[in-house]
C-alpha cells in the first residue's frame, strides 16, 4: 500500500513539475486524460505526429499511474489495467 501512495505522489510531482496544468482540462467523459486531445494539444504545440503521440501516450501513463512491466526488470513489478503499479512482496 505503501508503494502505491508513494507512485501516486511521485507522479503527481511529474505533473505539477513537468507538464503544464492546462493539459490537466483535456479530459474524457470519465475524467480520465483523454490521449487524442492530448496529441493534439502536443500538435498545436509545434511537435510532429510522431512526437506528439508519444509525448502524450507518456503524459498519459503518468497522469493514471501506470506504469508497464519492463523485460529483465527484476523488481518484480505488477500492472493491472486501469490499475496504478504496484510492488510485489512490498506491502508496508
Amino acid at each position: 500500500m505503501a508503494n502505491r501512495l508513494y507512485l501516486s505522489e511521485a507522479c503527481q510531482e511529474i505533473l505539477d513539475e513537468l507538464y503544464p496544468s492546462e493539459l490537466g482540462a483535456l479530459t474524457d467523459d470519465a475524467g480520465k486524460p483523454d490521449k487524442p486531445k492530448v496529441t493534439t494539444w502536443m500538435q498545436h504545440k509545434g511537435f510532429g505526429g510522431s512526437n506528439a503521440r508519444q509525448m502524450a501516450a507518456t503524459y498519459v501513463m503518468i497522469a493514471e499511474g501506470r506504469f508497464p512491466r519492463v523485460a529483465g526488470d527484476d523488481s518484480r513489478a505488477t500492472e493491472t489495467p486501469g490499475e496504478p503499479m504496484q510492488l510485489e512482496g512490498n506491502e508496508t
